[in-house]
């Protein structure tokens, strides 16, 4: 992408060769950081900090069709904040939890990529980050606690082991609330990557699924629900994607087809 030409762009951060590679890149536009397996990890618009920028997000922020009020949304992944942008710009009241493997990123985050002002009146707040490898992490997490989860992590050249695993979707249903909803984002290898990681997500949630393609990117985004609500009529979908279009200021009628396109029985 030209927007992220980092011969052009000057260098704010380089960790060490030790490490994982981080860089935090800046140019007029935008703030970007890339780490040795990922160019572009995570990017930032400097002049608006709240708005998705990376092809796979706006897949993943889907999941507001079907819960339009979240109260508690967990982000398994930090990166460069993106998710946690948008909610602190158009959900003032949510709460906002961070599961985080990494304290480089973490420190990455609070020093270049936390533009939002936390007043608790007009956004919403982060409540903790946690420093945990998600794939063995026994925290604090109730059932039922978070109305939408974010998850999007990545190994050393390949998605981690547990997401393979149909007990750790399991483990995400359980922490949903009634209607709650996870939002995934799998950076997979190629296709039989994808039915093995998709086959263990539909498995853990008892194959109540959406799927969604992101554009120039093998990525697929997976939804899973906890409720009946994946079988919303296209009519109220499609109403719902209008307003929050208005709302967002962001294109989700295309993610309407992007659902009816990839879940053709659900919308028959």
């Amino acid at each position: 992408m030209r927007e992220f030409d980092v011969k052009t762009a000057d260098v704010l951060f380089r960790e060490p060769s030790e490490g994982d590679g981080f860089v935090v890149y800046e140019n007029e536009s935008y703030r970007w950081l890339s780490c040795r397996n990922v160019p572009l990890h995570s990017a930032v618009n400097l002049e608006r900090p709240y708005e998705p920028i990376l092809p796979h997000q706006a897949p993943m922020l889907t999941a507001l069709l079907y819960q339009v009020q979240p109260r508690q949304v967990l982000c398994i992944g930090l990166g460069g904040g993106e998710i946690v942008r948008f909610f602190q710009r158009y959900h003032p009241q949510t709460r906002l939890h961070v599961i985080e493997k990494s304290n480089t990123v973490t420190h990455l985050f609070n020093r270049y990529f936390n533009m939002v002002e936390t007043d608790t009146e007009s956004s919403a707040t982060i409540q903790n980050i946690r420093i945990g490898d998600i794939c063995s992490y026994h925290g604090p997490e109730a059932d039922g606690q978070y109305d939408l989860i974010f998850l999007d992590i990545y190994g050393d050249g390949s998605l981690p082991d547990c997401l393979y695993d149909t007990a750790f979707y399991a483990r995400m249903k359980r922490w949903l609330s009634e209607d709650g909803v996870l939002s995934a984002n799998f950076a997979v290898s190629d296709e039989q990557d994808a039915l093995n990681v998709l086959q263990a997500m539909r498995e853990g949630f008892a194959g109540a699924n959406l799927y969604l393609e992101v554009e120039g990117l093998m990525n697929i985004v997976a939804l899973g629900f906890n409720g009946p609500n994946y079988k919303m009529q296209l009519s109220e979908l499609e109403a719902r994607a209008s307003q929050a279009t208005h709302d967002y200021e962001m294109d989700f009628m295309s993610q309407v087809m992007n659902l009816k396109k990839n879940n053709v029985h659900e919308f028959a």
